[in-house]
């Protein structure tokens, strides 16, 4: 049985990402990128910082509304079930072509 993973929009920048630990997991790392000159940054000279940025929140399971269709193509390609609330489906503005 897949797993069912439910997307809701927080409000006009954020959206909440309801699933199991390990998807929370997988998406912090699908979502991060190394920043710009990190290697210069005197936090990742002492090692207080790796240098990556995360875009998916796992404290609070947010992450960015203008993500949603990569967001979408990752789950379903590593086979979720994603369920959009009706916060998100009602929205004109967040119709992207699938």
């Amino acid at each position: 049985m897949r797993e069912i993973v439910t997307i809701k929009k927080i409000d006009e920048s954020f959206l909440q990402i309801e699933c199991e630990k390990h998807t929370q997991n997988e998406l912090w790392g699908e979502f991060t990128f190394m920043a710009e000159n990190y290697k210069y940054d005197p936090r990742f000279k002492h090692k207080q910082w790796d240098g990556k940025i995360h875009l998916y929140n796992i404290k609070y399971s947010l992450i960015y509304v203008g993500l949603l269709p990569e967001i979408k193509q990752f789950l379903e390609k590593n086979g979720y079930e994603v369920v959009l609330d009706k916060s998100i489906t009602e929205q004109s503005d967040l119709d992207f072509p699938s």
